[in-house]
Parts: structure tokens; sequence; C-alpha cells
């Protein structure tokens, strides 16, 4: 009494399933038992691609290989019928970094991402349904409409990440990448194509990125030859280097060549009765003090950069001239300033089944 046995032939269907009998000239009693029995044989079926049937699943082969073990209400003969479908729920992912298995009715064999191709390890979530189809030509079971974390490239492949504009991450399949160690056979296929890039293992974990508060760039050497973009604070050619400043103070290195000028002042000294009127132009202050030997006052000598007019009207008599070095008044506050560029902040989400 299983729907799998009956024929597209109709004439052939006669007494093909030993349970339900139209043969020519059956006995009236047997209808109503032939009517309930193709029944009972959907119903059969209806169960086994409704999802409903637990794959009960258990690591063999030293935890190298995920098994489910199958129970159908069709009752599928060994090795099964080609085109043999139903569906099953796991309840533990495929957590076996070799392959996976599945025995339908006692019966062993692959269950395949698509003929001739393994499934990936950590691609089954507990309690979500999946259906499959078995090929004889392949001996394997393949799973429907499921497709290769890499294969497509809408997809977002495992080890991918994008700017996502959600509070929650969408499933299972995403994490918000901060740092986190994750088991290297849960996560075996994210594990294969980003090893210690990150930083060392930490017993069976490895670590991922922590994106909180960065930005990304391409690595610098992408193509194979360093395109010598990022070379001061970073080292671009260096997978997960990080680095860089929400805010910075310049050093004196890091400020323009430039000087400071003063104003020019004008004097009146009364030497011997006599005026010694003159007036000075702007004046450079010097990098360091510079004593005036021939000056008897106190102070320093600036360099003129401006005209210098003296004066020396009945001057007869020694007499000094009196310059008093004057600078700048200190400016400024030598607090950081803000590093950052427009932005406007959201998660990321990293793909990792």
């Amino acid at each position: 009494m299983s729907f799998w046995k009956w024929s597209k032939t109709a004439i052939d269907n006669d007494n093909i399933d030993p349970s339900i009998n139209w043969e020519e000239g059956q006995a009236p009693s047997t209808v109503n038992d032939s009517s309930r029995s193709m029944m009972a044989a959907l119903a059969k079926y209806r169960d086994d691609t409704a999802g409903v049937v637990v794959g009960v699943g258990s690591l063999i082969a030293s935890g190298t290989i995920t098994r489910y073990d199958v129970t159908t209400n069709q009752g599928f003969s060994v090795p099964p019928p080609n085109g043999a479908t139903f569906t099953f729920t796991p309840d533990i992912t495929n957590a076996g970094p070799s392959a996976t298995s599945i025995a339908v009715d006692g019966s062993y064999y692959w269950l395949m991402l698509s003929p001739g191709i393994n499934l990936p390890a950590n691609s089954l979530f507990p309690g979500t349904p999946y259906t499959c189809t078995y090929k004889t030509g392949a001996d394997h079971w393949v799973l429907h409409g499921f497709f290769n974390s890499g294969a497509q490239p809408f997809a977002v492949p495992v080890g991918g990440m994008m700017d996502y504009i959600g509070v929650t991450t969408p499933s299972l399949n995403f994490i918000f990448p901060v740092g986190q160690y994750l088991n290297i056979y849960t996560y075996g296929v994210l594990y294969s194509r980003v090893g210690i890039s990150y930083g060392a293992l930490i017993g069976d974990t490895f670590p991922i990125p922590d994106l909180q508060g960065r930005v990304v760039a391409g690595k610098d050497n992408m193509s194979g030859v360093s395109a010598d973009r990022m070379t001061n604070v970073i080292n671009g050619d260096i997978l997960g280097a990080a680095g860089g400043a929400d805010a910075v103070v310049l050093s004196i290195l890091e400020t323009p060549v430039h000087a400071h000028h003063l104003p020019g002042h004008y004097t009146n000294t009364i030497i011997g009765g006599h005026n010694a009127n003159h007036g000075h132009g702007n004046y450079e202050a010097p990098s360091a003090p510079q004593n005036n030997s021939a000056a008897s006052g106190s102070g320093q000598i600036v360099r003129a950069t401006g005209a210098v007019a003296i004066n020396t009207t009945d001057i007869d008599l020694d007499h000094q001239h009196y310059i008093e070095a004057r600078f700048t008044d200190n400016n400024g506050s030598s607090l950081a300033h803000s590093n950052t560029q427009p932005t406007i902040v959201l998660n990321k989400i990293l793909r990792i089944i």
C-alpha cells in the first residue's frame, strides 16, 4: 500500500499493489477495501512529503560524517526506486566536514547537493524541512532546490559580508561580525576559507573580524602586486590588518612650514639733550634667542624684514638703540580634532553557514 508502486499505465494497476485489488471481475466486497487502501496510500505520500518525517542525526566515522536515519510511511524498497521522493526534518545540522549520508528505511546512501557534489557541512538547519529524490544512476539522494553556497552569483556565499539596515540578523546563516571565535567543525566551510587570517586558534575555535566601528578597505595586493595605497598607519597587504583613529592631535612635524612676523614699533630716545627719533618695520622672531652685544639694554635682537628709518638730525653724541624683541601671543588648544569622514552607521552581517 505505497504510492510509489503505482504505474502510469492503467492496465498495470490491477494488482501491482498487493493491498489494492482492481482486477477485472473482483468481488464487490473488495471495492471498499481497495478504495480505502488507495486513500491510505495517498495519506502516506502526503505525510512523507510534508516534512513531518524526522531525520535522526548522528555523527559517525570519528565525527567526520553526519548520518540521518529516516523511516518513511511509504516504506521504500532496497534500493529505493528511481524518483522516490520524501521530505524530512533533521534534528541536528550536518556538522560532519567530510560528507552527509541518509539511511531511508534501512538503505544507506549519500545525501548530495546535486549529482556528484557533496553537501557542504552546516548546510541543514534543525527543524527545517528538506525534500530529496533518489537517483538510481548516481545511487544517492539529491536535495531539491538546494544551491551551493558559492555557485550562484546572486547568493551571499559563506564568508560573504554585506551592509544590513536591520537590527537583528535575518537567519541562522548570518551573524554580526564582532570578533567572535567559532568552532572549526560546526563552521567547517567558513574555516576552510578563512583559516587563521584573523587570529590564532584557541582550542577548536577560530576568530572572525571585529567590524565594530570600523570601515573596510580592499586588500592592497589583491591583484598579486601591491598598489601601495595603504602603507602608513596600516599595512594594506596583510589581511585583517587594522588601525586608524577617530580623532588625532597634530605634531609639529605635521604642521605646514611657516614663519611668525612681529609688527614694527617706534622709539624716542633722549641722548644728551638730542632727540633720536627712529622707527622700525616688521621683525621676524628668530628660531632661537640671539644676544645683542652692542646694546646695553635687555631683550633680544630680531631680524628686520621691513624698512628702517632713523632721524639722525643733530645727533653728534655716542648713543645706543634699544630694540625690544616682541613675540606673538600663544593660541590654539593642542586638542584632538575629528578625523571622521562623512559617515552613516549600519550593521554588518557575515554568512557563516
